[in-house]
């Protein structure tokens, strides 16, 4: 062989070579990743009907309804779980969000026998806020909701232990 075959060889092994660790794939942990922002997860609500209190008043006045409820004694020896959730139900929320029908009450399902009911409206829920434990402030300010969409139910749960002391609260959005 002489020289410049042996150059010309020499190039195009050296091409191939070079070709093929170029378009060699990268692997995933060397390839840049595009973090997508979190949505929040729909959720479907285990809870399908409610039994305890309803009422169209001003949220200013849900502590009044709160004491309403528990004055409910009836309502509360019906309740068959030894560690039910509670659950406050907000619908026809006015467009400032300063009235709404609330119902505040139990899963059917917790309870021996039922009394007067609310449906919760089906349809994919967004998480506001997970499961845990919040202040009053960050349960009711409600920072994380969409106000330009228009909001079909809010539906908070507060588990709770047999002492009636809240475990844990968390808190969905039904947007129409």
């Amino acid at each position: 062989m002489n020289l410049p075959a042996s150059i010309l060889s020499t190039i195009a092994i050296c091409a191939v070579v070079f070709s093929a660790v170029l378009f060699q794939p990268v692997p995933l942990s060397a390839a840049e990743t595009v973090v997508q922002p979190e949505k929040p997860a729909a959720q479907y609500p285990d809870v399908h009907i409610l039994a305890g209190i309803t009422k169209q008043v001003p949220m200013t006045e849900i502590n009044s309804l709160w004491q309403e409820f528990y004055a409910q004694t009836g309502l509360h020896e019906l309740v068959s779980n030894k560690q039910p959730s509670i659950y406050v139900l907000y619908q026809d929320i006015s467009e400032g969000f300063d009235n709404a029908r609330i119902t505040i009450g139990y899963d059917v399902r917790d309870l021996k026998s039922t009394i007067e009911t609310q449906p919760v409206p089906r349809g994919s829920y967004q998480t506001l806020l997970p499961a845990g434990k919040y202040s009053h402030e960050e349960l009711y300010g409600w920072s994380d909701l969409d106000y330009s969409k228009g909001t079909e139910a809010i539906l908070e749960q507060h588990k709770v232990d047999p002492s009636g002391q809240v475990i844990s609260t968390s808190l969905l959005v039904l947007y129409r």
